[in-house]
């Protein structure tokens, strides 16, 4: 039956004695060769399909609504049509189905499900030959896996990705020259962040030095304190070392001492007042010799004016009268 039909084990899903990947492939194609009319029947149902339904629809959805649709990875989306609208990125839609012309390409292939779980496959083979590719295909992997959360895993892969990976429904991917903005916003960004961080740790470094200086400082205080305390303590000990001695020295000095040492003062003071007294005279005679000189000069020249004017007068009455 199996050979009649052409449809062998690794056709059928089954394991076979073939362990070659190449093998089991080339029976799976030989498989498919030999049923294909019954797939290519099915495509012309569905191409049948597909005429009908481009013809109904502009018939049946003619007003303004809401309707639910799929996506190529069977995501499900809703959408208004007949209707201008802005959607969730504020562009500008309209999806006029009332009255439009449609038509259908129908091919056939794997289903979705199949064709995912081929991709997860291919792509585990690929992170395990280059785990570096992870970070850029993260998201499109765990959105083909039926794991647990994948969907979470996905989108966030997603928003790590490079400006120019992301694209999000209905909006085209960012323009080159936005992404580089973008790009050189980042790095202008991860600049001042970096400059703030070397800031702040120079802060940190200048408080610290800061306190450490406050702190020497003060050590340095106590210590001048301390030592001006003990240079006090010394004085104030030879102080009164000194003054016990003086006190001793003046007590061994006997009466007699005592009046040779008044005595040698008085006569001390009567040699200076002497020599004042002497200055003071001298002083009062070099004014009376300074006043003499001054009166003898000043009668000098009073008997010249005279004896000026005398001579005046006897050469005016020599000359003859007119």
């Amino acid at each position: 039956m199996k050979a009649t039909s052409g449809q062998f084990d690794p056709s059928l899903g089954a394991q076979s004695g073939d362990s070659s990947g190449k093998a089991i492939q080339r029976l799976q194609v030989q498989g498919n060769l030999t049923t294909m009319h019954y797939v290519d029947n099915l495509g012309r149902s569905f191409k049948q399909a597909g005429d009908i339904i481009a013809e109904v629809v502009p018939l049946i959805y003619d007003t303004e609504r809401e309707i639910e649709i799929l996506g190529e990875d069977e995501t499900q989306k809703v959408v208004t049509i007949n209707k201008q609208h802005k959607d969730e990125s504020g562009k500008v839609k309209h999806f006029k189905v009332a009255g439009a012309k449609m038509s259908y390409v129908v091919s056939m292939g794997m289903a979705y499900d199949s064709k995912r779980m081929e991709s997860f496959d291919a792509m585990q083979q690929l992170v395990q030959s280059a785990p570096n590719l992870l970070p850029i295909f993260g998201d499109v992997l765990f959105q083909n896996s039926d794991m647990a959360g994948a969907d979470i895993i996905a989108e966030r892969f997603k928003m790590n990705l490079p400006p120019n990976l992301q694209k999000q429904d209905g909006q085209e991917a960012i323009p080159p020259q936005a992404q580089a903005q973008i790009q050189q916003l980042s790095q202008h960004l991860q600049t001042i962040n970096a400059a703030a961080q070397q800031q702040e740790k120079q802060l940190g470094q200048l408080q610290f030095e800061k306190t450490a200086k406050i702190f020497e400082h003060q050590g340095k205080m106590q210590e001048i304190a301390a030592k001006a305390q003990a240079d006090m303590a010394l004085e104030d000990k030879k102080l009164l070392t000194a003054i016990t001695v003086a006190e001793i020295n003046t007590k061994a000095q006997n009466a007699a001492d005592r009046e040779a040492d008044r005595r040698a003062l008085e006569a001390q003071f009567h040699d200076q007042a002497h020599d004042v007294a002497m200055a003071a005279q001298g002083h009062q005679q070099a004014q009376a010799m300074q006043a003499q000189q001054a009166d003898t000069q000043s009668q000098q020249s009073a008997q010249d004016a005279a004896q000026s004017q005398q001579a005046q007068q006897q050469q005016a009455e020599a000359q003859p009268s007119e």
